[in-house]
């Protein structure tokens, strides 16, 4: 199993097995982090294509209706997230096509607003919107590692998910071969959380090589 977290000089780490520090920090900048973890036994360079919805989805605790659209960021921020997920897929050799074209990955971004846990094994109905055959009740898989799951904060936090969808079956598990956590303290600035969460995409990428053609 590979982990890595990242800390930069104005950053705190929170430990994803505890509970956040007695002390409080003094900016909002200080509650920040990024983790990272992935199936170190799948060969990333094995595919070559992958999509990417149009939209960051809000994971609620209510669910949705199979087909529904679920909440999303504004748009501009959403904009501004999804691109630069795109430039890092693009820039280690992935090519985007659309999501009927059958991408050999996919990659799943969403967000859980204050207070709410680090949902990595959500249902699968939250895409179907998007992406029809999923079906509902479908939930993800992590082959050969173990993502943290029974963590809340008090914070914001971008998850990534990158499926394998070559190997995917009907009614079946989705296979998830890396995720990326941007976890951080949230500003009544739309635009300052929006910049430190492209920080935090980025470094997400930076520090999981594997992710290559």
């Amino acid at each position: 199993m590979k982990i890595y977290f990242w800390t930069m000089a104005v950053f705190i780490g929170l430990l994803f097995v505890s509970c956040l520090p007695s002390n409080r920090p003094d900016d909002i900048s200080d509650l920040a982090v990024v983790y990272t973890n992935f199936n170190p036994e799948f060969q990333f360079n094995q595919g070559t294509t992958y999509a990417l919805p149009p939209n960051v989805i809000i994971l609620t605790s209510e669910g949705v209706t199979p087909g529904e659209r679920p909440p999303t960021l504004d748009f501009v921020a959403n904009q501004q997230l999804l691109n630069v997920m795109r430039n890092n897929m693009n820039a280690r050799g992935f090519t985007l096509v659309n999501i009927q074209n059958q991408p050999d990955f996919i990659l799943f971004p969403t967000v859980t607003t204050e207070g709410r846990e680090i949902l990595f094994d959500y249902d699968s109905q939250f895409w179907t919107w998007w992406f029809p055959e999923l079906g509902p009740g479908i939930r993800f898989q992590y082959p050969n590692f173990s993502p943290l799951i029974n963590n809340s904060f008090n914070t914001g936090t971008l998850l990534m998910q990158l499926v394998d969808n070559r190997n995917r079956t009907s009614n079946a598990p989705l296979p998830v071969h890396w995720v990326g956590v941007v976890n951080m303290g949230l500003s009544q600035s739309l635009s300052d959380n929006t910049t430190r969460a492209i920080q935090g995409i980025n470094q997400a990428f930076n520090q999981t090589p594997a992710i290559s053609r």
